[in-house]
């Protein structure tokens, strides 16, 4: 199996599986008795251990099957969750993410997890976790003779299985140092080159490291895969001295699976089997109408009804075309065995790992779970398609005929090369029923009523959906270009292909930017986790809830919000709420609560954050304007809450007198507002004293292709975004007014600050406002002065303009790296006529004037 090929899904998945742990831990911390969060969390650790182990990554398939082991006494309802055990499995999560981020950046993903094994072991629930019997093995006289022990995971298994498979010798070696040993990490060490030199050492009890600095009571295990017999094994390492004891245990793959579920290699091709009314959850069936079970095979499922455990036959449909097909199979397989013994496999287990199947195959399982239970867990594996349960032991149902479309039947057909479609009148079996609405989780997420049924995805590489991007863009000014040469030529068949072609190239346009789009779920999901740990630092009762999760955006805007919504967010854990003392001396219940919002409007989505903690202080935050020179004494009186509210966002400006981790430092919202600005957004802030803050971002939905207003600067043309226009004007230059030496008009009641287009952009034609105020009649236009009125959060300004040239849809186009730094402009465009034209940033525009105080409310 080539792994680098699939080492992009390998990352999403397991990051999707690592989100989906953290989730169920915050969920689980809320409600320890949840037994659905439970098992979600063990069926996102077994897909992470499966997929890890599959693809080579021993050390995170290890640390993810300790976390398991962990959670096994809460699955079994022994013990709860207490907080400081949340923390330690937190860790867990957080090594596993960092695991992934080096493996993603080329590295193997081997980062150091003794300190997190002995710290989950220590919980009560990994293996282990009581010292051994001082001068014994680790697993003496727990495990029957050739079976896999207990201490072995799922990576180390699949290695001894293909070790098996080859026909090569796996041994477990056993060893015990006589007690008056001296230096007994020396000889370890030396046990282990000796071993070393038959084969190859696959597993160490205790880990090398602990070996070789002696951290071990007088025994050890080694495993070893050796073409030499076991005898020569033996007495490489009775030839060490101070060696007291030595016991050898030639592993073999059928007493592995006596004990720990291995599938049959032996069992045969799966043949059509009675449907059962399998589409049900209580579908049973008997043995003996399968004809794929072996006398054995069905011996051990008697034997199991009798002792009151249940026989389950597994039918498992992947999504056609799947990729890793082997992976997936090994997968199931995993989830499945966690429930009990897979003694029966179709087609083989060999073929199973290989991926030499279609679509369809069939375990079946004793244990001691609902069939439905091990449905549930298997169908939260990706790219299934469909799982049928069916509890063997019943008696025959009663006119069923051969399952000639279920997964037993499909697996035949497509073992056999005979795949063919239903008969007339026999119908597909339906897909499974979704799965009730899940419950909030650790944010309070609402859910909606039911879920959707799943969408068929195709995993498709970002950089192709950029190519395929970039590519449109080209035809977008190819096809303002053609429809230019047509109004030229005045030519009417021309103008109806053009039009055609105008409202064909927007629906793909419509079409590639949806394809674009992503949830802000792929941010907001870290946000429960980064709240819950900044309020207990804080020593705060905090509740998160978020809504509107499955708003899209597009995928360059999503990936660039979620510093500023941390930034956000730890300021309403830390500034906004107050403490529990003075919530409940305000009158206000001891938990706080913190809103995360998203919901589009028109072409912007927005995006709200909201407490109900102490509200800004308006007087606190002028006093410091003040002491900084911000804002003139005399002005404060008169400022509006707004503009006070937006001094917030200066550089370097805070209200907290304590410098922490957390916060004092005034960089916050400065990063908040830089970034949000830079994506063509824009913030806004609201509070109310003692009621609690709104933080408001819009953003747009794409930042590739825009509706811009074209205006002619000087001779040169520029382009201002539509979304940031608020009206055009045309206006007699007698109305231009000069109040503190800066030119302004009066706009139904508002002051609205004037811009010189020509002076702004430094053109060589001469400026329509001159250094002594007089206002230049343009020669054209009827001697009318063009203005552009633009807008930032409550503030105007008006940019005059040689002319108007109307709106056009552009392709934004990156100025390149040499160029970053200019902030006057978002980018530039390429006209219908071949022409650059410049796209402004209307955000410049309001820093030269001298205007302090907002040009008014009123728009």
């Amino acid at each position: 199996m080539d792994h680098g090929e699939y080492l992009a899904m390998f990352l999403d998945e397991s990051r999707e599986n690592v989100g989906r742990i953290t989730e169920g831990l915050l969920r689980l911390e809320q409600d320890p008795t949840d037994r659905e969060t439970v098992n979600d969390l063990f069926r996102a650790a077994h897909t992470l251990k499966g997929m890890s182990a599959t693809m080579g990554f021993g050390r995170l398939a290890e640390l993810t099957h300790e976390l398991e082991s962990a959670l096994d006494p809460v699955r079994q309802g022994k013990t709860t969750l207490r907080p400081e055990d949340v923390d330690v499995l937190f860790r867990a999560t957080d090594r596993m993410e960092a695991m992934l981020r080096d493996i993603e950046g080329g590295g193997s993903g081997e980062a150091p997890i003794d300190d997190l094994v002995a710290a989950l072991r220590s919980l009560g629930g990994g293996p282990g976790g009581g010292p051994a019997a001082a001068g014994a093995p680790p697993s003496a006289g727990k495990t029957p003779a050739g079976a896999l022990p207990d201490d072995y995971d799922v990576y180390h298994r699949e290695i001894i299985r293909q070790a098996l498979a080859e026909g090569l010798g796996v041994y477990r070696v056993e060893v015990v140092l006589r007690p008056d040993a001296l230096l007994p990490g020396a000889r370890a060490y030396v046990v282990y080159r000796a071993l070393e030199a038959l084969g190859e050492i696959v597993h160490s009890h205790p880990p090398v490291k602990e070996l070789e600095e002696g951290q071990f009571d007088r025994s050890f295990v080694l495993t070893v895969v050796s073409a030499e017999p076991e005898a020569a094994v033996r007495r490489a390492v009775e030839g060490v001295a101070d060696v007291e004891t030595v016991a050898v245990t030639a592993l073999n793959a059928a007493s592995g699976a006596a004990a720990h579920g291995a599938a049959d290699l032996g069992a045969r091709e799966v043949a059509p089997g009675p449907s059962a009314s399998a589409e049900t959850p209580g579908a049973t069936a008997s043995v003996e109408t399968y004809a794929d079970y072996e006398p054995h095979h069905r011996s051990a499922i008697r034997e199991a009804l009798r002792q009151g455990r249940r026989a389950v036959r597994l039918e498992v449909v992947l999504v056609p075309g799947v990729l890793l097909k082997g992976a997936r199979a090994y997968v199931v397989y995993q989830t499945a065995a966690g429930f009990g013994e897979v003694i029966h496999t179709a087609p083989p287990a060999d073929r199973l790992e290989d991926g030499d199947f279609e679509d369809a195959f069939v375990l079946t399982l004793l244990t001691d779970a609902e069939p439905e239970t091990v449905a549930c867990a298997v169908r939260g594996i990706s790219e299934i398609r469909d799982v049928r349960a069916i509890e063997l032991g019943a008696p025959p149902v009663q006119g069923a005929g051969p399952a000639a479309g279920s997964a037993a039947g499909r697996a035949e057909r497509s073992a056999a090369g005979q795949t063919k479609p239903p008969s007339a009148g026999q119908a597909e079996p339906p897909a499974p029923s979704a799965p009730a609405a899940g419950r909030p989780t650790a944010g309070d997420r609402t859910a909606p009523a039911g879920r959707k049924a799943p969408a068929k995805v195709i995993r498709v590489d970002a950089e192709r959906l950029d190519k395929l991007m970039n590519l449109f863009s080209e035809l977008v000014i190819a096809r303002g270009r053609l429809e230019l040469i047509a109004r030229e030529l005045g030519h009417r068949d021309l103008a109806d292909i053009v039009e055609h072609m105008s409202r064909t190239g927007s629906e793909l346009q419509s079409l590639i930017l949806a394809i674009r789009m992503v949830s802000v779920e792929h941010v907001f999901q870290r946000f429960p986790r980064m709240v819950r740990d900044v309020a207990r630092e804080l020593g705060k009762s905090v509740r998160l809830v978020i809504r509107g999760e499955e708003t899209e955006l597009d995928r360059t805007v999503v990936d660039e919000i979620g510093e500023p919504l941390v930034h956000l967010l730890r300021n309403a854990v830390d500034h906004g709420l107050e403490s529990e003392a003075e919530r409940k001396a305000a009158g206000k219940p001891p938990e706080g609560t913190i809103e995360l919002v998203a919901y589009p409007s028109g072409n912007h989505v927005y995006i709200e954050v909201k407490d109900d903690g102490r509200g800004i202080d308006r007087e606190k935050v002028l006093k410091k304007a003040i002491d900084r020179g911000l804002v003139r004494p005399e002005q404060a009186a008169s400022m509006p809450d707004s503009a006070v509210f937006q001094l917030l966002f200066q550089p370097g400006f805070s209200t907290s007198d304590v410098v922490t981790d957390l916060s004092g430092r005034g960089v916050g919202l400065d990063v908040v507002k830089s970034r949000i600005e830079s994506l063509g957004g824009r913030v806004d802030v609201f509070s109310k004293r003692g009621a609690g803050t709104l933080f408001r971002l819009q953003l747009p939905l794409s930042l590739s292709i825009l509706y811009a207003m074209l205006v002619d600067i000087g001779g040169e043309t520029y382009a201002l975004p539509i979304a940031d226009l608020v009206e055009t004007l045309g206006i007699p230059p007698e109305a231009v007014r000069t109040v503190h030496r800066q030119p302004v008009i009066d706009l139904r009641g508002a002051v609205v600050p004037l811009l010189d287009g020509r002076r702004f952009f430094r053109t060589d034609a001469p400026p329509f406002l001159a250094d002594d105020g007089a206002v230049r009649r343009p020669e054209g236009g009827g001697g009318v002065l063009f203005v552009a009125v633009v807008k930032k959060n409550d503030r105007l300004a008006g940019l005059i303009v040689d002319r108007f040239l109307g709106q056009q849809e552009i392709v934004l186009k990156s100025l390149g790296a040499y160029l970053k730094a200019v902030r006057t402009f978002l980018g530039a465009t390429i006209l219908g006529d071949g022409r650059v034209a410049l796209v402004v940033e209307p955000a410049v525009f309001f820093e030269p004037l001298a205007l302090a105080e907002p040009a008014g409310s009123g728009r």
